[in-house]
């Protein structure tokens, strides 16, 4: 694996160009990993200074009593290639390159990198970068980025090309409400490439779902085909970027890819049965799903998915659903006589609804009780594999979370929520239904997006 574990689960760190200078990037990369909780061994290195935070600071990586498993490099890009034939003369193991000014740069940058690897390459070091935010792993307490925070731990893991779209993405799923278990910026792939991450992921207990943000390579091939090969194992969702030559010009400016025909990307991804997405909302919303979808009591792997089951209270949220969910493959099939009469029993003789899927029990959902019944009888419906309910929040009535939670436990079959209304407002409610292995959102469109993800990957051998 290229010592890849180490970067992720080293006993020590030292940074580089450690510094007091809250607008030094030396500083904020401290100020992650001490913050952050770091349980191994942490070195400073920088002669400037006795110490910074309390720790110790040492003029050089030579003089640390011993050879830090992970450096993290915060010095500029002919430093950074000075420290890498250090590093591969001490025999570190992996190495977190946070300067820019290489091959995006042009020319001189190129041969700078080119240097670079070779080194490092030579060394059988794992290096990340460079121009890379760095990566965080939330189970070793680790956060190497010089962007400080603190994430909810769960299974998701990202590879991410861009340090900014990497932002927005653990931003959103923070709000959304969808744990982080790896995350890496890749930078500029000067050693490790998408493959070599992917593999990792693979075999990473860790991580359940893998979601990445590529803008370009110059190894299509060796990425899909890596990435082709995972999603047989763990689902793979990819947000490609640089559509127009606008964009591709960008990506090459930002960390020197090539961002390649997109048409033909969409193409190939197709071609392996590789699910893409088109925005960085629609990513986590896919995450979202296929992370939270199983990890209840039980654990239930997604099996596959044929008819979709849907309840609501309103008419109009289920036929924007339908249209997603029909266009993507998923069937609504007719509800067997045992199940109408369930619904029926539920609601009461002579029902002022059309008892038919998708169903719309209208007011008389208001109650969750009657909801919750009617959403139990679809479920249990034997052409019925999946069940999206949607609902409204109200500040006066119930929402029926406790009933749905039932639901889940006793069919044993994906059941993905709506609750069409603010974030805020229901954010108990979404605590409940994940830990429960329910998907909560708030749009209905993304409700329905995660429904057709888990039929994509439903079932894969």
């Amino acid at each position: 694996m290229k010592n890849i574990n180490v970067l992720f689960n080293p006993a020590s760190i030292a940074v580089v160009g450690a510094s007091p200078d809250v607008w030094r990037i030396g500083y904020n990369i401290l100020q992650s990993i001490v913050e952050g909780c770091f349980q191994g061994q942490i070195y400073l290195v920088n002669g400037k200074y006795k110490q910074i935070m309390g720790l110790p600071c040492y003029s050089g990586l030579a003089e640390l009593p011993v050879v830090p498993e992970l450096v993290v490099l915060a010095v500029n890009q002919y430093v950074t290639v000075e420290q890498i034939e250090l590093c591969a003369r001490l025999g570190v193991k992996g190495v977190i390159c946070s300067a820019g000014g290489f091959k995006e740069m042009g020319q001189e940058g190129q041969l700078l990198e080119k240097r670079l690897i070779t080194v490092a390459e030579d060394a059988g070091i794992a290096l990340v970068g460079p121009n890379t935010l760095g990566l965080i792993n939330t189970a070793a307490s680790l956060y190497a980025t010089f962007w400080p925070m603190s994430l909810n731990r769960g299974s998701v893991s990202v590879i991410s090309q861009s340090g900014g779209v990497g932002l927005s993405l653990l931003t959103t799923m923070q709000d959304e409400g969808v744990g982080v278990s790896k995350w890496c910026g890749v930078g500029n792939r000067g050693v490790l490439e998408y493959a070599d991450y992917l593999n990792y992921f693979a075999e990473d207990p860790e991580t359940k779902v893998i979601g990445i943000f590529i803008e370009g390579t110059d190894k299509g091939r060796e990425f899909i085909e890596a990435a082709a090969a995972v999603a047989c194992r763990k689902p793979v969702v990819i947000f490609k970027a640089g559509r127009g030559e606008a964009a591709a010009q960008a990506a090459r400016t930002h960390t020197g890819a090539l961002a390649g025909s997109y048409r033909l990307y969409q193409d190939i991804f197709a071609q392996h049965r590789l699910l893409t997405v088109d925005s960085i909302e629609e990513l986590v919303d896919i995450l979202k799903a296929l992370s939270v979808v199983g990890q209840g009591a039980g654990g239930d792997s997604i099996g596959a998915i044929k008819g979709v089951g849907l309840i609501t209270i309103t008419g109009g949220p289920a036929i924007v659903a339908t249209d997603i969910l029909e266009t993507a493959g998923c069937k609504l099939p007719n509800l067997t006589a045992a199940t109408l009469r369930r619904v029926e029993e539920a609601i009461g003789p002579n029902p002022p609804v059309i008892l038919r899927n998708p169903l719309d029990i209208s007011a008389l959902g208001f109650m969750a009780s009657i909801y919750g019944q009617c959403a139990l009888a679809l479920a249990a419906d034997p052409e019925v594999d999946a069940l999206l309910a949607i609902d409204c929040h109200h500040r006066s009535w119930s929402l029926p979370t406790s009933e749905l939670i039932k639901v889940q436990a006793e069919c044993r079959k994906p059941l993905v929520v709506c609750y069409i209304g603010e974030s805020q407002a229901v954010a108990k409610e979404r605590h409940r239904l994940h830990e429960a292995g329910i998907p909560l959102y708030h749009s209905i469109a993304a409700a329905a997006k995660g429904l057709v993800a888990l039929k994509f990957y439903g079932g894969r051998e």
